[in-house]
């Protein structure tokens, strides 16, 4: 059997399935920085970075391996990627970005409120999870996201999904967790 991934497996990736064949392989891509993969079972790439592995700092379409520039978003903090705070349980966090896209530039606050940590299983992985709610405020577009934040992994996991153009948010459920070796 194999062994459960840990934080130090960043280096050569970790790879989560989803209950429905999508893939998040996650990496660190630089000090502060880790480099998210989803590939979906319609061929569909996207990557995202993630500072201190909690953070959306840049999302964007990948078009036989490269970035598309035309669907490439990038939030800028006030603050440096290593520099950005971890979760404590029961806290709220409350920052200003700026958002870059195709549209060009305009503000987003986000309020994010931690909660109590728990236990989450992926396959037959048990981590330490502590849930986060992010609630983006802009002028044209809000949205909600849960993510479950991993310490022992150092990432966070995005658990569901929810906008103003939604009637119900969507849910994402992995159902496995590994090391990628390479």
């Amino acid at each position: 059997m194999a062994s459960c991934p840990v934080g130090a497996d960043l280096a050569s990736g970790i790879r989560l399935v989803q209950a429905d064949g999508t893939t998040d392989d996650y990496r660190v891509l630089r000090p502060g920085v880790v480099e998210t993969i989803s590939t979906y079972t319609d061929g569909y790439v996207a990557r995202t970075l993630l500072g201190q592995g909690i953070y959306v700092l840049e999302v964007a379409d990948v078009v036989d391996g490269s970035i598309d520039p035309y669907t490439q978003a990038v939030f800028a903090f006030r603050m440096a990627a290593s520099d950005m705070p971890l979760p404590d349980p029961n806290t709220q966090m409350k920052f200003g970005t700026t958002v870059r896209d195709g549209g060009g530039l305009y503000p987003e606050n986000i309020v994010i409120d931690w909660g109590d940590r728990a236990t989450v299983t992926y396959g037959k992985c048990n981590y330490a999870m502590i849930p986060g709610t992010f609630s983006h405020t802009s002028d044209d577009y809000d949205h909600q996201e849960v993510v479950h934040y991993l310490p022992e992994l150092g990432i966070s996991v995005l658990h569901s999904y929810f906008d103003d153009d939604m009637t119900e948010a969507d849910i994402y459920q992995v159902a496995d967790i590994k090391t990628i070796r390479n």
